[in-house]
């Protein structure tokens, strides 16, 4: 065998390949070059997706319920600043802190959530592993947004991942809905 056909043999028995590729526009951010995850060969991989602290952000309130991380919530807190209340400072804190130490531009900030309660940056970033996944993937909501009574929230979900992904998608199936779990 020749050293060009030895060469071409070995590459196509690598499992992935790794590109650089810019980040998606629509993540609402300056274009970045980011490394393509590998694409996985076609063998089944599963995806089991969490949302709430995966793709979105919330701010600590003792006593009650954590707040979103949203644009509405920080705007308020930016105009509460500084009058005793603690969450506002809070969810002013949080937007400001700096992301330089995860090896990110910017401040948590750029995690915010809009009125659906995802994070645009976060929904993004699972699209890039969905894809990363291959075509032999499943996708497995395993929140608690699988429940019925969240369904609205689920077709959202998989609205956003079908805008980010440039073609239909939804969740290939989800996790039981046992008492007592998540």
């Amino acid at each position: 065998m020749s050293a060009p056909q030895q060469q071409q043999q070995q590459q196509e028995q690598q499992p992935a390949v790794m590109q650089e590729q810019a980040e998606p526009q629509s993540l609402g951010c300056a274009p970045a070059t980011v490394p393509m995850l590998p694409v996985l060969p076609d063998m089944e991989t599963l995806l089991f997706v969490d949302v709430d602290g995966v793709l979105n952000v919330a701010v600590r309130d003792p006593g009650c319920d954590p707040a979103a991380f949203s644009d509405d919530n920080l705007k308020l807190a930016r105009k509460l600043a500084g009058q005793g209340k603690p969450l506002a400072d809070r969810i002013s804190a949080v937007a400001d802190r700096s992301l330089v130490a995860f090896r990110e531009a910017g401040s948590y900030e750029r995690f915010l959530t809009d009125d659906g309660d995802l994070s645009d940056l976060l929904v993004g970033r699972l699209a890039h592993l969905i894809e990363a996944a291959g075509h032999c993937s499943r996708i497995i909501l395993a929140s608690f947004w699988r429940r019925p009574q969240h369904i609205q929230r689920q077709r959202l979900l998989e609205s956003r991942l079908t805008a980010q992904l440039g073609r239909p998608f939804s969740f290939d199936d989800h996790t039981s809905f046992r008492e007592g779990t998540g």
